[in-house]
């Protein structure tokens, strides 16, 4: 665990700094953000209001899918959600005269002192609930009328209108769905009596009349929706179920696009071809769809067009064109084993079941870190082990350097070039007669006597310069007071210094014992010399 040690502290580290960055750049924007936001200029549309009719309940999929592409491009053009206001007008549940008082009532309440810049209807009722009931209550406000029956006549007045028809594609979703079931034999059309369900119903047969001559067709729109559904049930496998826009049956029961296509999908034994995007993943294969979100956001940029001035009036469509996209369920797909490729090109296939083909380079991403992780692992490992056998040998060496330095008389010591001893051998203790604790806490220089201090610096700084040092001497002050001479040879590593030192205090006491005595008989032997000197001469004068 030692080794990793340093790896940790480097990830720590790292792991630390990259954390600082991060707070520090969070810190500066919350500090900038401010600064930034003053310096922007001021948003030209903060202050528009725009309200938008649905002519049903808000919870069809045509409205919601519609809303949420309006909300997302009014808002990142610069309308605020606040100054977005969605309203239900339910005229389809409430048709009285008295239901539409009380809904623009309700309108002048809330709108009277507070100017409209946009109205953005949704079907002809709400068209019409505002160009009739709401005729006082905004006179002059920019329409912008959506899903109109295709051909449908905008009234002439001065108020600028902009229609827009949800174009279905009968034709193209037929195409496809033959081209993806060559061998069909009938045609199953399930539809609606609701005045768009009976405009659509009746331009599918005049669209789809060209093939009633090698084709059975059954139109199902006078039977009540639960009669479709026990219809359908029995429609053999070689049929083509194509759903067309359903709102209310014969019945007066009022239907979604979900529900229909739901509610078909569980008992067809025939793949159902559609028209509305919000009906995939509810049973329908597909085809070439409306796709409401799509209609919102196109119609949420022409009002931020029209609201912004940027563009001249003349230069601004009178009739908003969203074209249908083909689209596909990718489950619907596989579960009539229809070919992927004999869809039209750029077709949008949601729900995709993914395969192992599908799946390939992500196997193969995952194979490979898998791979390079166990070589990692491995690698590591195999470090660990020989970092392992590199520190017993270590050990084992450190072991022998401690019997070593146990065992030598001379004291030993390992030192840096900034006078602090790192490591010295039990010798130490024992001539000096401080700890090794004692010693290593001061610098060396402060137990050397004051007459050896300068020679001793000028040593050191020749070991720091990589010079080699031999019989070098000089004294060390015991605990006692007393000092000792050491005689010392060391050796340079980078600011390290390996140094051994031996006590030469008792040879030169010795040394000077003897030099005292070798001087005290030569005094002697000078003065015996001369007695005899003096002898001889007296004789030599008395005779």
């Amino acid at each position: 665990m030692r080794s990793l040690a340093p790896l940790a502290d480097r990830i720590a580290l790292r792991t630390g700094c990259v954390l600082w960055l991060f707070l520090t750049l969070l810190a500066c924007g919350a500090y900038a953000g401010p600064a930034h936001a003053q310096a922007q200029p001021q948003n030209p549309l903060a202050g528009k209001n725009v309200l938008i009719l649905h002519a049903h309940e808000a919870s069809a999929p045509v409205f919601i899918g519609t809303d949420k592409g309006l909300l997302t491009a009014l808002e990142s053009g610069g309308i605020p959600r606040l100054n977005q206001v969605f309203k239900s007008l339910d005229l389809r549940q409430n048709p009285s005269p008295e239901y539409r008082r009380i809904q623009v009532d309700d309108l002048r309440l809330r709108y009277d002192r507070r100017k409209l810049d946009m109205i953005i209807t949704m079907y002809p009722e709400a068209l019409e609930f505002v160009l009739e009931d709401c005729r006082e209550l905004f006179p002059d406000v920019p329409i912008l009328a959506l899903y109109l029956p295709e051909g449908f006549e905008l009234p002439k007045t001065s108020r600028r209108i902009i229609g827009h028809s949800a174009k279905t594609d009968i034709r193209g979703s037929f195409e496809i769905a033959l081209k993806l079931l060559p061998g069909a034999k009938r045609v199953y059309v399930v539809s609606g009596v609701h005045d768009v369900d009976r405009m659509i119903e009746d331009r599918a047969r005049h669209e789809l009349n060209k093939w009633e001559a090698q084709l059975e067709f059954h139109y199902l729109s006078r039977m009540s929706f639960d009669d479709m559904l026990a219809t359908i049930s029995t429609a053999p496998p070689d049929s083509i179920i194509l759903a067309l826009v359903f709102s209310r049956d014969v019945e007066g029961t009022n239907f979604t696009s979900v529900e229909v296509a739901q509610r078909l999908g569980w008992l067809s034994k025939a793949p159902i071809f559609g028209f509305l995007d919000a009906a995939l993943g509810y049973g329908v294969v597909g085809g070439s769809l409306i796709n409401f979100e799509r209609i919102g956001t196109r119609a949420g940029e022409l009002t931020l067009d029209i609201l912004r001035g940027s563009k001249t009036p003349e230069s601004i469509p009178g009739f908003l064109d969203v074209p249908p996209v083909p689209m596909f369920d990718g489950r619907q797909l596989r579960r009539w084993n229809l070919k992927e490729s004999a869809l039209p090109k750029g077709s949008i296939v949601v729900n995709r079941e993914l395969t192992f083909w599908d799946l390939k380079y992500y196997i193969i991403g995952v194979l490979t870190f898998v791979i390079g992780q166990s070589f990692l692992i491995a690698g590591l490992l195999i470090q660990k082990r020989r970092t392992r056998s590199a520190e017993q040998l270590l050990w084992q060496k450190t072991e022998e350097l401690d019997r070593f330095f146990s065992v030598t008389l001379d004291l030993l010591c390992i030192a840096n070039t900034d006078g602090y001893f790192l490591r010295l051998n039990p010798t130490w203790e024992r001539i000096l007669g401080y700890s090794s604790k004692e010693l290593m806490a001061r610098r060396f220089f402060d137990f050397i006597h004051p007459d050896d201090l300068e020679k001793t610096q000028k040593i050191v700084s020749t070991l720091a310069s990589q010079g080699k040092v031999y019989s070098f001497e000089n004294r060390y002050r015991c605990k006692d007071g007393t000092y000792r001479w050491l005689d010392w040879t060391a050796v340079p590593a980078g600011k390290l210094i390996y140094a051994a030192a031996r006590d030469i205090t008792e040879r030169l006491e010795a040394d000077a014992e003897a030099r005292k005595r070798r001087e005290e008989l030569a005094h002697m032997t000078r003065i015996a010399m001369m007695g005899e000197l003096t002898t001889s001469l007296a004789h030599e004068i008395n005779q």
